[in-house]
C-alpha cells in the first residue's frame, strides 16, 4: 500500500494545525456537496476549502497520480499540468524520482496556487526543478507552451463537451511526448475518458496505457466501465475530518496515457481484481481481440506464480 511522502505529510499537518477541526469538517462537507453537484454549478474555493481538500482529497488523488505516473517513460523531463490544484501531480513525479527539470502548473484558483507554493517549499528536490505557477483559466488559453508531458487531472468532468474537446486538442498540440488524463472511476468519468480517447486517436495518438490497443474500447456502451482502484491508508486527521471509520480507503479512477510514439505498454491489461482461489487464479483481461477471461492453475507453475502476485491494473504477458 502506497503512503504519502514524509515531507508532504509533514507539510499538510502543518497547514491543518492552524485551523480548528470543526471548521475543517464543515468545509470538507461543503466540498463534498460541490463534487456531487451538477457540473456547471459555480463554486469559489475559499482558503478553508483548500485546506479541507488537503485533508480529504489530496491523499487519494496523490496515490492515483503516483500509480499513473509510474507508467510514464523516464526520459520525459518537462511537465505542463492543466488544473494543478495544490501541485499533486508534481509531488507524485517527485516521489517517483522522475528526472523532471521543469514544470508549468496552471490553476485557476488563487488559494490553491498559494497553498501549492507553500507545500512546494517542503519538496526534497524543489531546488532542482524549475517550477512556474500560473493562475489561469484553461478555457481562455488559445494554445499551451510545449512540454514533454501535458496532464489533465480531474478536470474534464468540470467542463462542457465543447470545452473538453478544445482542452484535449490544445494539450495534444503542446505535448512533445505524452498526454496524461485522470478522471474519477465513475461511469461519467469513463464516458469523458472515452470521448477524449477517440479524439486523441483521431489526432494521431497511440494509447500507451491502460489500453493495449487503439481499437474500439470493448467496454464502450456496456453496463460495466473501465476503471481501476488505489488503496491508501488514512491518517488520524484524515479519518477525523472526513468522519470516516476505516483506516484505509479505495479510490476508483480512470486514466489514459496517449503518446506521440507508436507503442503500447503491454499486450494485455488486467481490468478487474484478480480472483484467487485454491489452486488457480482467474484474470479478466483487455486484449487487442477484446475482453478475455484467463484461468491459470498450479499446473502452469511459473505463470501461475506470476499470476498470484499481479493486481488490478497491472500489465499481463
Amino acid at each position: 500500500m502506497l503512503t504519502l511522502p514524509t515531507h508532504l505529510l509533514t507539510a499538510i499537518e502543518a497547514e491543518l494545525s492552524q485551523i480548528p477541526t470543526h471548521e475543517l469538517i464543515t468545509a470538507a462537507d461543503e466540498l463534498s456537496q460541490f463534487y456531487r453537484s451538477p457540473r456547471h454549478n459555480p463554486f469559489i474555493l475559499k482558503p478553508l476549502h483548500c485546506l479541507a481538500y488537503l485533508a480529504v482529497r489530496l491523499p487519494a488523488t496523490f496515490m492515483v497520480a503516483t500509480v499513473v505516473c509510474a507508467r510514464l517513460p523516464q526520459q520525459m523531463t518537462s511537465l505542463l499540468d492543466c488544473g494543478a490544484g495544490p501541485g499533486t501531480l508534481l509531488w507524485a513525479l517527485s516521489s517517483l524520482q522522475h528526472p523532471l527539470k521543469q514544470a508549468t502548473l496552471y490553476e485557476r484558483d488563487r488559494s490553491f496556487v498559494a497553498l501549492g507554493q507553500r507545500l512546494q517549499k517542503s519538496m526534497p528536490d524543489t531546488q532542482t526543478i524549475d517550477v512556474d505557477w500560473r493562475t489561469i483559466t484553461l478555457q481562455t488559453q488559445d494554445s499551451f507552451p510545449s512540454h514533454d508531458i501535458v496532464s489533465i487531472s480531474y478536470v474534464l468532468n468540470e467542463l462542457d463537451l465543447s470545452s473538453q474537446k478544445q482542452l484535449i486538442s490544445r494539450a495534444w498540440s503542446a505535448a512533445t511526448q505524452a498526454v496524461v488524463i485522470i478522471e474519477p472511476g465513475t461511469p461519467q468519468g469513463f464516458k469523458s475518458l472515452l470521448q477524449a480517447r477517440q479524439q486523441l486517436i483521431d489526432q494521431g495518438a497511440c494509447i500507451f496505457a491502460p489500453c493495449p490497443h487503439n481499437l474500439t474500447c470493448p467496454m464502450a456502451g456496456g453496463e460495466d466501465w473501465c476503471h481501476f482502484s488505489a488503496r491508501l491508508p488514512r491518517s488520524s486527521w484524515h479519518r477525523q475530518i472526513k468522519q470516516a471509520q476505516l483506516a484505509f480507503e479505495d479510490e476508483k479512477y480512470c486514466y489514459l496515457i496517449a503518446t506521440k510514439e507508436k507503442s503500447h505498454e503491454a499486450k494485455y491489461r488486467i481490468i478487474k481484481r484478480p480472483l484467487r482461489k485454491s489452486g488457480h487464479v482467474t484474470l479478466d483481461l483487455c486484449t487487442p481481440s477484446g475482453l478475455k477471461r484467463s484461468t491459470l492453475s498450479k499446473r502452469d507453475k511459473i505463470i501461475y506464480s506470476k499470476a498470484r502476485n499481479v493486481v488490478w491494473g497491472d500489465t499481463w504477458i
